[in-house]
């Protein structure tokens, strides 16, 4: 019975905790990028990455999040996790962006180049 009355207290609890709007849709398991790795972003309509790159899976996040600093590093964190190292979104307004990673040689190309 007191199992019951837990549950509901538990659910509350878990969702104020942590909850960034963030929300991860992986194609796949990989291994996670480190914690410093960077995350680039590219809006679909003004570039592309030029290195050789696979779709990973997406993410979705809150409405207007590239307007908040915390809200984009929370994006890169859920990014890393999946293993991804950029994102591509189809306008500035998306709330899902397409999660990607570099194919190698990577170290023998500038993603931004």
């Amino acid at each position: 019975m007191n199992r019951i009355r837990l549950l509901p207290l538990l659910l509350v609890a878990g969702i104020g905790c942590g909850s960034s709007g963030v929300t991860t849709h992986p194609m796949a398991k990989l291994d996670p990028m480190p914690d410093e790795a960077p995350v680039y972003l590219f809006i679909r309509t003004e570039e592309l990455p030029d290195c050789p790159w696979e779709t990973i899976g997406s993410v979705t996040a809150d409405e207007g999040w590239l307007a908040t600093q915390h809200e984009r590093d929370d994006v890169s964190a859920a990014v890393r996790r999946m293993g991804g190292q950029a994102v591509i979104l189809e306008s500035r307004e998306d709330t899902e962006a397409t999660v990607i990673r570099f194919l190698d040689p990577y170290s023998l190309c500038d993603p931004r180049q």
